[in-house]
């Protein structure tokens, strides 16, 4: 129990001399330039004493106790949490049917893939080569944030430039309005 107070005391304190140089160099001249006329007059001890003590409690147990469970460095743990979990996932399992392991193939795709403008190809592969209609493969329906319409039926997408950077394109060999005539 001890050892918990002085690892909550000691990242309090390095919490609290970073944050006031953070506060201090960066962020109130930025407040003041562009929020000033809303800031406070006088800095409210209060809530602010109440957001360290909770906020280092959860580095604590999200970050500190986890790592010494771990055995790992804490920092690289709080910093780099994914890296240091990736070695740990369980292997994947057969799921058992060809299309299965195309679905598990793509679905890990989408997901190690993500925002890296690599899903497009997917999508186009999963018509042209593994026979998916298009309604199969691309989403449709309403979309996944509330209000924000559906998806939509068009399968026009630009040509991006890594493909129409290659020397074997053509403008009469894609044509991004119909993906199954590409390949």
């Amino acid at each position: 129990m001890l050892h918990l107070l002085l690892l909550y005391l000691v990242t309090a304190g390095v919490f609290l001399i970073l944050d006031a140089i953070m506060l201090s160099t960066i962020m109130k001249p930025l407040f003041e330039t562009h929020v000033g006329d809303l800031m406070a007059d006088q800095l409210r001890l209060g809530p602010a004493a109440l957001f360290y003590l909770v906020y280092v409690a959860g580095v604590l147990w999200f970050v500190s106790l986890p790592a010494l469970r771990a055995d790992a460095p804490a920092l690289l743990t709080g910093m780099f949490p994914d890296m240091i979990q990736a070695g740990t996932l369980a292997p994947l399992t057969d799921p058992g049917t060809a299309e299965a392991r195309r679905d598990l193939l793509f679905e890990e795709r989408a997901k190690w893939l993500f925002m890296t403008g690599r899903r497009l190809a997917d999508l186009r592969r999963l018509v042209t080569q593994y026979g998916l209609t298009e309604d199969e493969a691309y989403p449709s329906g309403l979309y996944f944030k509330p209000g924000e319409g559906d998806y939509g039926d068009d399968g026009v997408f630009d040509v991006d430039v890594e493909e129409a950077n290659n020397p074997l394109y053509s403008v009469g060999s894609c044509d991004p309005t119909n993906i199954s005539l590409g390949g």
